[in-house]
């Protein structure tokens, strides 16, 4: 289809496809330094995978223990995750320099899934997961300019739109955008 999607009705089954010269282009692509930071049980890998993606190391800041076992066990170890495991104790400048960042940190402190009510913003003790993912961010960028980072992010409170919004976008060193 016109969606660059394969369906195969009779298996009910959709293979998502891409142009052959995108294909070309992730395949011949160095492979990728990954840092992920707050990610859970590391999904981000296999869909970076199923895109076509291969990584020369795909390291993990998760504090979850079980998290951190799901994500071992279904990349069949090339998660690898960074000791001590809490983010607080991890220092800003770390060993390896990345090409590429994935930062999921609590969105919490900023929803505006918390109603009328307005959430704690930079106040709220969450938040500094926050401030301790950008403090990372900033080394990397200095050591790499070419970083990619995607950072998760909410489409903040409107009461903390106007104080903690540009705060938030400070530390980052970029403009959040909704998608």
């Amino acid at each position: 289809t016109a969606n660059m999607r394969l369906e195969i009705q009779s298996l009910n089954m959709t293979v998502d496809t891409m142009p052959i010269s995108e294909q070309i282009d992730k395949m011949s692509a160095c492979p990728l330094r990954f840092l992920e930071i707050c990610g859970g049980a590391s999904l981000s890998y296999h869909t970076l995978r199923n895109l076509g993606y291969d990584f020369e190391l795909f390291h993990s800041i998760e504090i979850d223990e079980k998290a951190r076992d799901i994500a071992t066990a279904h990349s069949a170890g090339a998660v690898s995750h960074m000791a001590p495991h809490d983010l607080y104790l991890i220092p800003d400048v770390l060993m390896t320099t990345y090409t590429d960042i994935l930062v999921t940190t609590e969105c919490g402190p900023w929803s505006r899934a918390s109603g009328p009510v307005p959430p704690k913003g930079f106040k709220d003790p969450r938040a500094q997961l926050f401030v301790k993912a950008c403090a990372i961010l900033r080394d990397q960028r200095k050591r790499n300019p070419r970083v990619n980072i995607l950072f998760e992010n909410v489409d903040i409170h409107p009461a903390l739109a106007k104080t903690d919004g540009p705060k938030q976008e400070e530390l980052v060193g970029a403009t959040f955008h909704v998608v």
